[in-house]
């Protein structure tokens, strides 16, 4: 549980190198995932993941 709530806080770490293996599960984490902070950095990565490149 987080904070009673039903959703169980996860860290994804990985260096850029074994982020481009896992592209499909980082594409699916940030599909499925709540972001609870984000910024301009984070959004900036999200789009990069997210379009492929």
């Amino acid at each position: 549980r987080f904070d009673g709530d039903r959703y169980t806080f996860e860290p994804f770490v990985e260096s850029e190198e074994s982020a481009l293996r896992a592209g499909e599960k980082l594409r699916e984490i940030f599909r499925e995932g709540v972001t609870v902070y984000g910024g301009d950095e984070f959004q900036r990565i999200r789009t990069e993941v997210m379009s492929g490149e």
